[in-house]
């Protein structure tokens, strides 16, 4: 890979990454809270609903509606650039 190809690549990383900030930031924030913990903070399940105070079922049911909604974002994101092309 040339030094164009190097640059043209992390600049499409730095966009995805930009992109998935924009959509956990728009998570509701007990959705949002929980996300962060296990996805950034790189916590156990067990440990976020000790932190938060909350049954571990309620932290995966969270966890799970964060991914999904920021998957279904990001299918959007594909139907709009295939209809631009």
């Amino acid at each position: 890979m040339d030094v164009a190809e190097q640059v043209t690549h992390a600049a499409h990383a730095t966009d995805r990454l930009r992109w998935l900030a924009d959509q956990v930031r728009k998570l509701a924030p007990p959705d949002h809270d929980v996300y962060d913990l296990v996805m950034y903070a790189e916590m156990s399940q067990e440990d976020v609903a000790g932190i938060l105070g909350i049954p571990v079922g309620t932290v995966k049911s969270r966890l799970h509606r964060a991914r999904r909604l920021i998957a279904d974002a990001a299918d959007r994101e594909q139907l709009l650039r295939e209809e631009t092309r």
